[in-house]
């Protein structure tokens, strides 16, 4: 009997979801869908959603739970055309330092990238059951990609050498017009110069990181309840961003401007609550930028 709940105590979500699942391996499955769900409900709550699978008509409504955010230095990239099944996902791995190599010589942007992954409800799992190219996206153990936000901080993307380059200038030495600043010059920027000079928060939804499965809110009770949780997926990763922006000249008070910009995210911008239709949705989904 001492292993008994009392009426009053509270049961962990995790023991709903085992239970349910035990279920569902016996084939129960009606009973053991609805208690692993509740076990969600209980555990994180529900998000409306729509998702489709690329180059699919069929869109599919449902809900999801228990989003993680993975964070990447950088955008990652795919070695040939998205859509096409060979393709796979490169430049995962950049390192901050790699990264401002590369947006001081002009190879790239100064940014990040944050990937939302979130648990399909078994109610959704059931609905897209007949669809096996979805249903192997919502059964993945690490959970369906919905959208990444990607992260850009500063608006010149040329490079060192040509951010100290002014073409209205004299050179003394040739007398043509276009003078190259050099270390050491008078007037010479150097990288902590470059940032602060052009940073900013600018942040876009994307799906660059699946190159099959994405999604949006269904609804604006759904989306503002993620701005809401935002703080708490992002800050695991505030000391990779600090980490990044030290090396440029960055500090806390940036920092803290990246996270009040999360903020300021336009609720409109991340869900759609009219009439779906088919075709390529993502392009309607997942335009402009959000602040």
């Amino acid at each position: 009997m001492k292993h008994l709940k009392h009426f009053n105590e509270e049961i962990n979500p995790l023991t709903y979801i085992r239970a349910g699942r035990t279920l569902k391996y016996y084939g129960k499955n009606k009973k053991g869908n609805t208690l692993v769900d509740y076990g969600y409900e209980k555990g994180h709550g529900f998000y409306n959603v729509h998702i489709q699978y690329a180059g699919q008509t069929p869109v599919y409504t449902g809900k999801m739970t228990n989003p993680t955010c993975k964070f990447y230095y950088g955008v990652p990239t795919w070695d040939g055309p998205q859509s096409n099944v060979n393709s796979k996902l490169v430049n995962t791995d950049l390192t901050e330092e790699q990264l401002v190599g590369d947006w001081k010589n002009g190879n790239g942007e100064l940014s990040f990238t944050l990937e939302f992954r979130f648990t399909p409800s078994e109610e959704l799992k059931s609905k897209v059951k007949d669809n096996e190219a979805i249903t192997k996206l919502v059964e993945h153990y690490n959970g369906f990609h919905l959208f990444t936000m990607v992260v850009n901080l500063s608006d010149w993307s040329d490079g060192l050498r040509y951010y100290n380059y002014a073409e209205d200038l004299e050179d003394e030495k040739t007398g043509e017009w276009g003078k190259q600043f050099e270390p050491g010059d008078d007037g010479y920027m150097d990288l902590t110069d470059m940032y602060q000079n052009t940073k900013m928060v600018d942040i876009r939804l994307d799906r660059v990181m699946d190159k099959n499965g994405y999604g949006i809110f269904a609804d604006r009770q759904s989306a503002r309840k993620f701005i809401l949780n935002l703080p708490s997926l992002l800050n695991p990763h505030k000391e990779k961003i600090m980490n990044l922006l030290m090396i440029i000249g960055g500090g806390g008070d940036e920092v803290e401007d990246i996270f009040d910009s999360f903020n300021k995210i336009r609720i409109n911008a991340i869900y759609q609550d009219e009439d779906i239709k088919g075709g390529n949705l993502y392009k309607n989904w997942y335009r402009g930028r959000l602040t």
